[in-house]
């Protein structure tokens, strides 16, 4: 498979302006896809790296532009150069998620990349927002529902949402719980509709995040604004698919 060139959609510093000041996101770029061989996605917000984590294994092939210092031969010397941009494939061996600086780091060795790099040899892929990359191998039915779920991304909860969990929480029917133990029993019980979170606290949430996820609850962000000033005394919140006492 050939990919003659990478697609980049909007700069890192474009998406930042759009991420803060809309308060809405968009979901994981799917710039091609075919099940059998490969995707070819672009992150676009930090909550696509959830996402990325789980779609990224050991033993794929994963594609993309990356830093990497170049050795030149000089008759009998090996001569270092300064790193270059280049663009390498890679056999997946371990993924991290740097939160604090919402970068994930892709290792493993080098299968494919320019003749003057030698294959064989590990290299780490850096994937931050507004990168593209592309992953190869034969998609399972469970990774390309991730995928779709991935297209559809991790909205911020609007007026209406935060006003129905206020509404509940005042009324004291049941139907909305806060703080993290009574959401993760409400968790346990299948009875979360709508998870709420601080933007900020994604990152610490993962676990029960992923859990609402897998059972089919929707994701809500709470972001810093005038809208959302009142949720931060909460952290996470729940709407409830039926009262629990």
């Amino acid at each position: 498979m050939q990919i003659h060139r990478f697609v980049f959609g909007l700069s890192r510093q474009h998406l930042k302006i759009v991420y803060i000041l809309k308060n809405k996101l968009v979901g994981m770029k799917v710039i091609s896809f075919d099940p059998e061989r490969y995707a070819k996605i672009q992150i676009n917000s930090p909550f696509d790296f959830f996402y990325l984590q789980k779609i990224i294994k050991k033993g794929d092939l994963v594609k993309g532009r990356t830093w990497r210092r170049i050795f030149i031969q000089r008759e009998e010397k090996r001569i270092r150069s300064k790193k270059k941009m280049v663009v390498l494939k890679i056999n997946v061996e371990k993924c991290e998620y740097e939160k604090e600086v919402k970068k994930m780091r892709i290792m493993g060795k080098i299968v494919e990349g320019p003749k003057e790099i030698s294959l064989g040899h590990y290299h780490t892929i850096e994937v931050s927002i507004g990168d593209a990359l592309i992953i190869e191998k034969k998609w399972t039915d469970e990774e390309i529902k991730i995928v779709e779920r991935a297209k559809v991304g991790i909205k911020f909860a609007d007026r209406k949402i935060l006003e129905e969990f206020f509404m509940h929480i005042n009324k004291q029917d049941g139907y909305a719980v806060y703080g993290l133990d009574n959401v993760t029993f409400a968790v346990k019980c299948n009875a979360v509709a709508v998870l709420l979170f601080l933007e900020e606290k994604f990152d610490q949430l993962q676990e029960i995040i992923n859990e609402v996820e897998k059972k089919g609850g929707e994701l809500r962000a709470v972001a810093k604004n005038e809208l959302g000033k009142k949720f931060y005394q909460y952290d996470i919140g729940a709407i409830l698919r039926f009262a629990i006492a």
